[in-house]
């Protein structure tokens, strides 16, 4: 798997990384109780975790396989992904769980110089109770030894929450599998930055103003399935998350809404991941 970047793309990187550096640090100086744990400055605060959680974003690049064919352990969209007697596919009440997403996190890791793990991460739906779950199976257990013949049938419920233009299926004529990741800049969500921006408008310097404007102009959000970056706020925003946007699956639902699979990196280097969708 490899990250590909076009000259424009990596300038506006440059450009974009170098403008959120300075923000946050002009917004400490401006207002310094955002460094408190608590504080009354609401609009302050969550410009700054706005600003902080932007990010760069991957689009996918895809390749489509035999269901039959592809590699068990792959990075791919709706799937068979690897089960084994230890971590079998997810069940309900109902019915087995519908195969969202599985990724490789050691390769992901290594792409990204991120320390999300190594192990295997998969997300399955329960279409039923409008519930994702994410299971993280550790390189130990990813043993080619120790697979386990995918489900033969699987639920038509959580169909209608993915995209139509999704077009992977573990059960049907072909699977597609993240085989690269290209690079679509640095964004944030760009909306909130200005509404923030006008809130405090009065009481920042026209300095914080202009570099806040110019960022928002540089690192517009463009929605799209893909990895890292942010995601278009319906429901909740980022700042309200206060997650990072590991991966985003937009025109989710039978609304158009959206979901995201959202990770944080603890002192202690243990990863938590978490899913969160707009359709309830």
């Amino acid at each position: 798997m490899k990250i590909a970047r076009t000259p424009e793309i990596t300038r506006q990187v440059q450009e974009a990384g170098a403008l959120r550096s300075e923000i946050i640090q002009q917004i400490k100086a401006e207002f310094p109780e955002v460094l408190l744990e608590k504080n009354d400055n609401w609009n302050a605060t969550h410009l700054l975790k706005t600003i902080e959680l932007s990010a760069e974003s991957f689009d996918l690049v895809l390749e489509r396989q035999l269901p039959s064919e592809i590699g068990r352990t792959a990075s791919m969209l709706s799937g068979p992904f690897f089960t084994s007697t230890e971590f079998p596919a997810p069940t309900s009440e109902s019915a087995l769980l519908y195969p969202i997403v599985q990724i490789d996190l050691r390769a992901i890791s290594a792409l990204m110089a991120l320390p999300l793990g190594d192990g295997l991460l998969q997300l399955w739906y329960r279409g039923d109770e409008f519930e994702g779950e994410v299971i993280v199976v550790p390189r130990s257990a990813v043993v080619a030894e120790a697979v386990t013949v995918f489900p033969v049938e699987l639920p038509d419920g959580p169909l209608a929450s993915l995209p139509l233009h999704w077009s992977s299926d573990p059960l049907g004529d072909g699977v597609l599998q993240i085989v690269g990741l290209r690079s679509t800049g640095l964004q944030c969500q760009d909306g909130h930055v200005e509404m923030y921006c006008s809130a405090l408008h009065d009481k920042m310097s026209p300095e914080l103003l202009h570099l806040l404007t110019r960022f928002r102009e540089t690192a517009t959000f463009v929605d799209s399935i893909h990895m890292f970056g942010t995601f278009y706020p319906i429901h909740y925003s980022s700042d309200d998350v206060c997650m990072r946007c590991l991966f985003n699956i937009p025109d989710w639902g039978p609304s158009g809404c959206n979901a995201q699979v959202f990770y944080n990196v603890e002192p202690d280097g243990s990863v938590d991941f978490s899913f969160m969708d707009t359709v309830r």
